[in-house]
C-alpha cells in the first residue's frame, strides 16, 4: 500500500513537471561541446543541441539561432518539430573567448524563431542544460 502511495505521489510530479513544461516554456534542450579549439581570441568548437518542443502546437519552418553578440547566428533552418518531439541539431561555431568563457555560468543562449498565421514572426528562448554528450541519432 505504501509502495503504491510513493508510485502515485511519482507519477503526480511527473505529471505536473510535464504540464509546467508546456506552460512554463516552450522549447528545453541539452547541449553538448565537443572540437574546442581556441585561436587569436575566438573559440571555435562543434554545438549539439538535443531540442524539446513544449510549445503545445507543431512547428514548421523554423529556425535554431545562437545569440552570442551581434544579430543571432543560424544555427539550423527549415526546421519541423512535431509538439513533444525532439531533433538533434549539430553545428560548428565560432564564438569569442569571453562568451564561450561566460556559457560555463549559463551555456550558450538559444532560441527558435518561426513565422506563425499571417506575417506574424515568433522566437522563444531555449531552456538548456549541459550534457556529457549526445548520440547521433540515425
Amino acid at each position: 500500500m505504501r509502495i503504491l502511495g510513493v508510485c502515485c505521489l511519482l507519477l503526480l510530479c511527473e505529471a505536473a513537471t510535464l504540464i509546467r513544461a508546456e506552460n512554463g516554456r516552450d522549447f528545453a534542450g541539452q547541449y553538448w561541446l565537443s572540437d574546442v579549439v581556441e585561436s587569436n581570441g575566438l573559440v571555435s568548437a562543434t554545438l549539439t543541441v538535443r531540442l524539446h518542443n513544449y510549445s503545445g502546437s507543431d512547428i514548421q519552418a523554423a529556425r535554431l539561432l545562437l545569440h552570442a553578440g551581434a544579430p543571432g547566428t543560424i544555427l539550423a533552418d527549415n526546421i519541423a518539430l512535431a509538439n513533444h518531439a525532439h531533433q538533434v541539431v549539430r553545428a560548428k561555431i565560432a564564438v569569442r573567448v569571453e562568451e564561450f568563457n561566460s556559457w560555463r555560468r549559463r551555456g550558450p543562449m538559444l532560441a527558435v524563431e518561426w513565422q506563425q498565421t499571417g506575417d506574424t514572426v515568433t522566437q522563444r528562448p531555449v531552456e538548456l542544460i549541459r550534457a556529457l554528450s549526445i548520440p547521433v541519432e540515425p
